[in-house]
């Protein structure tokens, strides 16, 4: 019996020790290696990855405008964000132009692109300036059309095409949030397993507990 009591804290001990560690495989702000162009004529190329966002509705920050402090561009160019290794992508928060639709894409090698996302003017809530937007449905500027399966990337590209705007571009924020995935197959999508609810393991914890009561009152009743 002191065997079974003994087993049943280290399988108790083990499961709050998977609880926490897959605690810490919440999404976490990745940090952009590198970010390059194509056919774009820009101020400077990080200014999207500065953690600076615009007030909405204007195109005037305390750190200049959008002019500045942004990439922006007319015609079929893109964008592309190297993180520098893979992760597992799990939610995205961009700051875009109001009235233009905008493409996401995303790739372990930088040749193989599939998409990942697209928004559109109707998805914005604002009339004109820089839109804020998140995947994450728990932010303020949560917008549904932005959601998708968790991805194995390195590399994210953004274009853009104009309906009914100006045909002018403009992205003055994007941040990516992830993990490094936990083993990494170089083929695209992967989705990330769930993390056990606390509650899970309380259920878990408790059956193992009657188990053991029936175990022990089985034993008692033979000794009788």
């Amino acid at each position: 019996m002191k065997g079974l009591f003994l087993s049943l804290i280290t399988v108790t001990i083990t499961l709050s020790n998977i609880n926490f560690a897959n605690a810490s495989l919440l999404p976490q702000q990745i940090p952009v290696n590198t970010v390059s162009t194509n056919n774009i004529f820009t101020i400077t190329q990080n200014s999207i990855i500065d953690n600076v966002l615009f007030e909405e509705m204007s195109y005037s920050s305390e750190t200049g405008n959008w002019f500045t402090s942004s990439i922006w561009w007319q015609g079929k160019g893109q964008i592309i964000l190297d993180l520098g290794n893979s992760f597992v992508i799990q939610d995205m928060l961009i700051q875009v132009d109001y009235n233009d639709n905008y493409y996401f894409d995303y790739s372990i090698d930088n040749l193989n692109w599939s998409p990942l996302f697209t928004i559109t003017p109707e998805d914005g809530e604002i009339a004109s300036g820089m839109d804020t937007m998140s995947s994450d449905e728990l932010h303020n500027e949560y917008v549904a059309n932005m959601d998708f399966s968790a991805s194995e990337a390195r590399y994210l590209r953004v274009s853009a095409s104009s309906q009914g705007g100006n045909g002018i571009y403009v992205i003055s924020e994007l941040q990516v949030f992830g993990n490094p995935p936990l083993t990494s197959s170089y083929t695209g999508a992967q989705t990330v397993s769930p993390v056990p609810e606390p509650s899970s393991l309380m259920l878990f914890s408790a059956g193992l507990m009657v188990l053991a009561g029936l175990q022990y009152r089985r034993k008692k009743q033979m000794c009788g």
